[in-house]
């Protein structure tokens, strides 16, 4: 739903728009009555009249999206090494027994088709935020990754590694990588949500949830913020899982926009 301040500023100038194209109109017909012009005359003026008002309409479109780039955005271009052609997180719950109870525990990995945009391109970055009281360590390698490395000297609350792949690529180049993050044992304890960001220009994520029987019908729902952290959510849909507890959901991001996907455990 569109916040009302932003709402009645686009009511207001739409109303502006046309009260000056109706005062306009209203003095050419005036002028066009007093002097007894022809109706090729009056058909110029309406002409006019419906240009001024498509060209208020394109010009002010125009305006808030520089404005609004220049206020989200900065205004030199970043020159990313690479993009992401693809991403898929893969969360998959598995159910095991131990001491006469049902236990729960995920498999996690990430697919991600690279796109040089560097000659010589030998890695990529990424970052992960565990919630749950189990431990999860760092990933490793499965698909044409040489080693994954811990980054140590970034601040904040994620845990940044880096992915190094078994043979550099030239600019344009694409390649396939996957990592896993060792079994995330007892993962309940964790919030039941998965998400990512697109802080690199990506063309598209999916999601591949795996929740089991149990979650068999049950609802679940992406919001699109502008962070992790964003009090205004962009977009929100909601989704059912399937049969057997599972649903695949994809969408094409635009830049610096957060992903959330949740259900309730």
């Amino acid at each position: 739903m569109e916040p009302k301040a932003n709402l009645f500023s686009k009511l207001s100038w739409d109303v502006v728009v046309n009260i000056i194209a109706t005062v306009i109109l209203a003095g050419c017909s005036l002028l066009w009555k007093c002097f007894a012009w022809n109706l090729i005359w009056l058909s110029v003026i309406l002409s006019v009249v419906i240009l001024i008002q498509a060209g208020c309409v394109i010009g002010s479109v125009i305006w808030k999206r520089v404005s609004y780039k220049s206020y989200y955005y900065p205004k030199q271009r970043v020159p990313y090494k690479y993009s992401v052609e693809s991403l898929t997180v893969n969360y998959t719950l598995n159910e095991r027994t131990e001491n006469s109870q049902t236990v729960y525990d995920l498999d996690l990995s990430r697919d991600v088709t690279v796109r040089a945009n560097v000659s010589e391109l030998d890695r990529i970055s990424d970052k992960y935020l565990w919630t749950g009281a189990s431990e999860a360590k760092l990933p490793v390698k499965v698909n044409k990754v040489r080693s994954i490395q811990k980054l140590e000297d970034k601040p904040g609350v994620w845990k940044y590694f880096e992915v190094i792949f078994t043979n550099k690529i030239e600019c344009n180049d694409v390649i396939d990588v996957s990592y896993k993050w060792p079994t995330i044992k007892d993962c309940k304890t964790a919030s039941p949500f998965i998400s990512t960001l697109s802080d690199v220009p990506t063309k598209k994520i999916t999601f591949k949830i795996n929740l089991g029987h149990d979650y068999a019908g049950k609802p679940i729902h992406l919001e699109e913020r502008r962070s992790i952290d964003g009090d205004n959510m962009l977009s929100h849909k909601d989704y059912q899982l399937d049969s057997n507890g599972c649903i695949e959901i994809s969408v094409s991001p635009k830049r610096f926009r957060y992903f959330i996907v949740f259900w309730e455990w």
